[in-house]
């Protein structure tokens, strides 16, 4: 049976002649709109559900999840489809530094690294402690006089030792000032006390006839590190101004570089940020952080922003930035897409501490002079963060969908040597681990897949005796890359390039096949591309 409400005044819609319940088909008919019976069953439907009219009735649509896009089809509901967004901004996870120096991060971790109080005769300095490393017995040798430590044993060469809390996956530096007393000094690290555990830098002497700076750089893999301090022999040798600091790769000179493929303001500061449960966001290893003397500082994409192919590429066409940002400073965060005409601004970060997803889109214009986008930190002295940008055609990305380009190969805007390979000397070498972060000072990030050594030198004094095999093996798995002298003449050099693999960390490794004793040498061995 149909009921009808008279006519009167309804909030929102006004007078009304006629509303009444239709018994065929249960719908509703106001003023001749009719809704058939898909009908308004609220207590069934979700928060988020839409309706559309199909065929006729208004049909619900059940809501999607995080993520999906809804996509109409001719003739049929429309559907809440998956679609996978396509990353057009490089080094996006910020990996890639081949321009970078390492830049200190906090307070230096030794004690006592240059006053050397407490040293004295068979006592070393406060903080430190003896261990016998090589040969035993003796009486130990220690001394401040001077200012600087001088250690060292009448019959054995001892290391004294320290005990620095590290953060596992983080890189350190140790710096030396050293000079010869009557021989060389040795400097180590390892992850267990008395040179025990990981072994972080091996057991090599060092020689300096004069007051000299040496560092060393490694990646911690336990909470506790100790360094190590040592005399060759019964030999002493003298020490100063020992410190160890974490470090990052960072673009702080008054130029325009930056992480590869982006360019900075000359007054921009800015840092690879380690993995930290505030400062990076879930899902990149790595963050951005910019900082600067001047109000506006910020980092550009692309490096090239004039080339015709570029501004072709996004002539007339619609994009979307969207990325995380963090900062505790109102109006300081934000980011802008730019056409040489059009400024479009992302909103700032609300300054309120913690991670937020901002996102803008704008259509380019037709014939731009040129095409970039800027990520900004617009307050001299305060500090932003940004995680995971994305630059895509379209209007829209939505938090939760950042994909890095897939199996991105980078070309390094700067040359990179492994300088602690590069050595004269070698004998027989076994398989020996190459942690290719700190080996390359940062400049490459942990997780790389393949690695292109642009050029690699080597020879070998012995190497025309073609009946004893001499090479360099560098890689990992099925992707090693072998580079042999043999057949040359004596010292006869061998050069190649070629790609060489990587393990599930971005480590690698090498082995050496000489000769015979201390007869090979790498003359160089510089990287040119990677593969993320």
């Amino acid at each position: 049976m149909g009921s009808e409400l008279s006519k009167g005044f309804l909030a929102g819609l006004g007078y009304l002649d006629t509303i009444s319940e239709r018994t065929a088909d249960h719908g509703v008919e106001i003023d001749g709109l009719t809704i058939k019976d898909a009908g308004f069953e609220l207590g069934s439907d979700a928060d988020g559900d839409m309706y559309a009219r199909i065929s006729g009735a208004l049909t619900r649509i059940p809501k999607g999840v995080d993520g999906q896009i809804l996509t109409s089809h001719v003739g049929l509901i429309p559907t809440w489809e998956t679609h996978t967004l396509t990353n057009l901004l490089s080094n996006s996870g910020f990996g890639v530094w081949s321009n970078s120096t390492l830049e200190n991060v906090g307070s230096d971790l030794v004690t006592n690294g240059s006053a050397w109080t407490g040293a004295s005769g068979t006592t070393p300095p406060t903080g430190w402690t003896r261990r016998a490393y090589s040969g035993s017995g003796g009486t130990d040798s220690f001394s401040n006089a001077g200012g600087y430590l001088t250690m060292g044993n009448d019959n054995c060469a001892p290391v004294i030792e320290q005990a620095i809390t590290t953060v596992i996956g983080k890189l350190y530096r140790i710096s030396v000032y050293h000079i010869n007393g009557t021989g060389s000094c040795r400097v180590m690290a390892s992850s267990g006390a008395g040179v025990t555990g990981t072994v972080l830098l091996g057991n090599d002497y060092y020689s300096d006839v004069s007051w000299t700076t040496r560092t060393f750089v490694f990646e911690a893999v336990s909470t506790t590190t100790y360094i190590y301090l040592g005399n060759e022999s019964t030999y002493n040798t003298c020490f100063d101004n020992v410190t160890l600091y974490e470090v990052t790769p960072a673009c702080i000179a008054a130029d325009t570089n930056a992480c590869d493929g982006w360019i900075k303001g000359v007054d921009t500061l800015i840092y690879r940020q380690h993995k930290d449960a505030t400062y990076t966001k879930p899902g990149s290893f790595y963050a951005l952080k910019i900082s600067g003397s001047s109000d506006t500082e910020g980092i550009v994409w692309p490096k090239n922003y004039t080339d015709p192919a570029h501004l072709e590429n996004f002539a007339g066409k619609t994009v979307a930035l969207g990325c995380w940002v963090y900062t505790t400073i109102a109006s300081n965060s934000r980011f802008l897409i730019f056409d040489g005409i059009t400024s479009t601004y992302s909103s700032y970060h609300t300054g309120v501490a913690g991670w937020q997803w901002l996102e803008t889109h704008a259509t380019l214009s037709s014939d731009p002079t040129n095409v970039t986008i800027t990520l900004r930190n617009d307050i001299s002295g305060e500090i932003s963060y940004f995680s995971q940008p994305m630059l895509i055609f379209g209007s829209y990305i939505g938090e939760g969908n950042y994909q890095p380009i897939l199996n991105e190969t980078i070309t390094l805007e700067t040359d990179i040597h492994i300088t602690t390979l590069e050595k004269t000397g070698y004998s027989d070498t076994g398989s020996t681990v190459i942690n290719i972060e700190a080996a390359t000072l940062g400049k490459l990030p942990k997780g790389a897949k393949l690695i292109k050594a642009g050029y690699i030198n080597v020879n070998d004094s012995g190497s025309a005796t073609v009946a004893t095999d001499c090479y360099l093996g560098l890689g990992y798995g099925a992707n090693v890359l072998y580079i042999s002298p043999s057949g040359r003449v004596n010292d006869g050099p061998e050069r190649q390039s070629g790609w060489f693999g990587c393990d599930s960390n971005g480590d690698s490794a090498y082995l050496i096949e000489a000769t015979g004793s201390a007869t090979f040498d790498l003359a160089t061995l510089s990287l040119g591309s990677v593969q993320l």
